[in-house]
């Protein structure tokens, strides 16, 4: 979903399908969090890549991937991807360094790991297990509000609700403008066998904000 022109989005649209077949994918059994690590590493440098030649234009970055028994979902930006849990299952995300700060600072104190590879698992239905019921899961929006730590650490503000009085999220692809913009992806993890529709959606703000019934959910381990 591109902001400021359309040429950023077209050119991640377009480079979008090389950048996939680039992600070095372990042979044989693939632990998740690992899968997760490697699918965040390796966007970071495609997106700081692609960034760099934008200077006034940006785009949201929104997919998901399946890989053995997992699905993996990546995001940056204020688009969504949104699934469905049966009710007592599990599902996963790597620790933000800035939106995750008190699980990050924990992380700091394990040994023989990087705290960005830290992970946090959550519960559908939280700790009571309502039988025959599914919950809607949703990726993370990067609003300047929820990013405001990292905004304000880069040298950034928040003026009427927007990053440096302008833009309306605080994470991107391009932007380079904006030294205070974010281009870390969040990635988030789920077993198949854990979702309770065959169906994931992913969308752009122009598709979930004018509804009612939808709710930013609040992240809450397990």
């Amino acid at each position: 979903d591109g902001h400021g022109g359309s040429n950023c989005s077209r050119t991640l649209a377009t480079a979008f399908q090389s950048i996939v077949e680039q992600i070095d994918v372990p042979k044989g059994k693939i632990y998740p969090e690992m899968m997760a690590s490697i699918l965040r590493d390796h966007f970071r440098e495609k997106i700081k890549q692609i960034s760099s030649e934008f200077m006034t234009q940006g785009s949201t970055l929104c997919a998901c991937f399946g890989i053995q028994n997992n699905i993996y979902f990546l995001n940056l930006g204020d688009s969504v991807a949104a699934w469905t849990m049966q009710s007592g299952e599990s599902w996963y995300k790597l620790i933000d360094e800035w939106l995750d700060r008190e699980w990050y600072e924990k992380a700091l104190q394990e040994d023989n790991i990087r705290p960005e590879d830290q992970w946090m698992r959550f519960r559908s239905g939280g700790k009571k297990k309502l039988e025959g019921m599914e919950a809607v899961k949703t990726t993370r929006i990067h609003t300047p509000k929820v990013d405001r730590a990292r905004i304000e650490h880069d040298g950034g503000f928040i003026a009427f609700g927007r990053l440096n009085g302008n833009l309306a999220l605080a994470r991107s692809v391009g932007d380079a403008w904006c030294d205070a913009i974010g281009g870390e992806p969040e990635v988030y993890w789920v077993n198949r066998r854990a979702l309770g529709s065959p169906y994931i959606m992913l969308m752009c703000d122009g598709l979930f904000e004018p509804y009612t019934f939808w709710m930013e959910p609040t992240l809450e381990p397990a």
